[in-house]
């Protein structure tokens, strides 16, 4: 029986494949087909994006804002309010 498995799957195993192989090991391969591996070398960040955008989302929903440690993981900066409170913005 033939499992089906999402594209997003499929990605994120082609990632992990070319992760360990080296994605500069490809230089033979056809304009179009290293355009797709440049797509896939950033797959990790646009996950990454993507999942920062839906807990930004949750905090949202929930009223909740992020932590210091958080917001400067996701490049926001923190204001010297903020920073002197020890509380993290909460």
């Amino acid at each position: 029986m033939m499992e089906t498995v999402s594209s997003e799957a499929v990605l994120a195993r082609i990632y992990g494949v070319f992760k360990l192989l080296g994605f500069d090991r490809c230089a033979y391969l056809a304009p179009r087909d290293q355009a797709v591996l440049a797509v896939v070398e950033k797959y990790a960040k646009f996950r990454q994006g993507d999942t920062w955008r839906t807990i930004q989302a949750a905090f949202d929903a929930s009223g909740m804002r992020p932590t210091a440690p958080d917001r400067w993981g996701r490049g926001v900066p923190v204001t010297a309010e903020q920073k002197g409170t020890g509380t993290g913005g909460m």
